[in-house]
C-alpha cells in the first residue's frame, strides 16, 4: 500500500489533548486519523453528526439588530406604498422572463 502525507494546521492544545485520547486508547495520531478516514469511506459520510455550536443564541443576537433594520425597511415600505403583492411580483417576473428568455 502506498503512503502519502497530509499536512494541515490545527491548534496545538487540540492536538495535544487529541494525542492524550488515542495514547489512553493505544493508538497515534496517524492511525486514529486513518481510521476517521476509512470509517468516512465507509459510510459515505462523517462519523459524527456535526451540529450548532452551543453559542448559537448569541449568533442569533448578533443578526438580529441587521434582521430588525430589514424588517424596518420592509415596514417603511409599505407604510409609503413601496411594496409589491404577490400577484405583482409573479406578474413582474413573468414579464421579465418573456423578456429575457431568449438570451438564456
Amino acid at each position: 500500500m502506498a503512503t502519502t502525507n497530509i499536512n494541515f494546521k490545527v491548534d496545538l492544545e487540540i492536538k495535544e489533548q487529541a494525542q492524550e485520547v488515542f495514547k489512553a486508547m493505544g493508538l497515534n495520531m496517524t492511525t486514529a486519523f486513518n481510521m476517521f478516514l476509512v470509517k468516512t469511506i465507509q459510510d459515505n459520510k462523517l462519523p459524527f453528526q456535526p451540529t450548532a455550536k452551543k453559542d448559537t443564541q448569541i449568533q442569533w443576537e448578533e443578526l438580529s439588530p441587521i434582521i430588525q433594520e430589514r424588517i424596518d425597511i420592509a415596514i417603511s415600505q409599505i407604510k409609503t406604498g413601496k411594496s409589491y403583492s404577490i400577484q405583482e411580483l409573479k406578474d413582474r417576473k413573468k414579464d421579465l422572463k418573456e423578456k429575457y428568455e431568449k438570451y438564456v
